[in-house]
């Protein structure tokens, strides 16, 4: 995006091309160059009169930046392994005897049951604890915010795992090319991800938030690993969970079962294992 003024009489112009793929822009006194890779061409023009009539119609085309809430801009405090609601607690606790200025308290991803979304750890975050302790915060007018990672897990049976079974139904997951759901890997293990440009996605994810703010009245939501993040080089093969075990069980760090049959061994299946371990030990 390209907007320009004149000096004199404080008109201006823009210009928009909207192409995804690599650009070069080159910019000189009286020209500019796109040089791009590929692409379709939609070029726009924006033709003011004034800078913010510019920046309206750029906006009208684009959409509006979002307003954060007040309390965003506040201090904030998080970190992986608080380990327990009592001890996250504590810290709000300790903060406050300090006299140190919080809004925000967070949880990252050892508050989740197995590391699935939209669930509670039933013994180090029983939820009538957890509920107790946003609360506490509200009454202090401080906020709560949760990580939620968009991964979600796909080896729960039909029936327990409400998340996985809703996806399924509204069939919103990413696909791969054959058409069959794209097997991924994070933090709870095998993984579909949720296809946020299917029409009914929005529909259900903010579905599944809402009900989990019903039992847990949070006020953020921390989305992570939503590059998307896959420990796997590509697609999982279905069976990578058990492949990996069975290759760390054994001491195989390079390759899976088979290489012994003169068959190319699989890296990808130990690729999360590696990341996991890279992960926790910066923890």
């Amino acid at each position: 995006f390209l907007m320009q003024v004149t000096r004199q009489a404080g008109l201006a112009h823009g210009l928009l091309l909207l192409n995804s793929n690599a650009i070069d822009t080159l910019l000189s006194a009286d020209t500019i160059d796109f040089r791009t890779i590929g692409g379709v061409l939609d070029m726009y023009f924006f033709l003011g009169p004034s800078p913010s009539d510019v920046v309206r119609q750029y906006t009208d085309l684009v959409g509006k930046p979002m307003l954060p809430p007040y309390w965003a801009l506040g201090f904030q405090l998080c970190r992986w392994g608080y380990g327990s609601v009592a001890k996250t607690k504590a810290v709000v606790e300790a903060m406050r005897e300090a006299r140190m200025p919080q809004d925000v308290q967070w949880n990252d991803i050892d508050y989740m049951q197995e590391n699935l979304d939209f669930t509670l750890d039933p013994v180090r975050y029983d939820a009538s604890a957890m509920r107790a302790l946003v609360d506490d915060l509200h009454a202090h007018s401080q906020r709560y915010t949760m990580i939620v990672d968009p991964g979600i897990a796909s080896s729960p049976v039909p029936g327990q795992y409400v998340p996985l079974d809703e996806g399924k139904r509204l069939d919103i997951f990413v696909k791969n090319a054959e058409g069959n759901w794209f097997n991924g890997k994070v933090w709870p293990g095998a993984v579909f991800f949720p296809d946020f440009l299917h029409p009914d996605a929005t529909h259900y994810w903010a579905g599944q938030l809402g009900t989990f703010h019903d039992a847990l009245p949070f006020d953020g939501v921390w989305l992570d690993m939503n590059e998307p993040s896959n420990f796997c080089d590509g697609e999982c093969k279905p069976n990578c969970a058990e492949e990996e075990q069975e290759a760390e069980e054994a001491g195989a760090r390079k390759k899976v079962r088979g290489e012994q049959d003169g068959e190319q061994g699989d890296e990808q299946c130990l690729a999360g294992r590696e990341v996991e371990r890279r992960r926790m030990a910066y923890a």
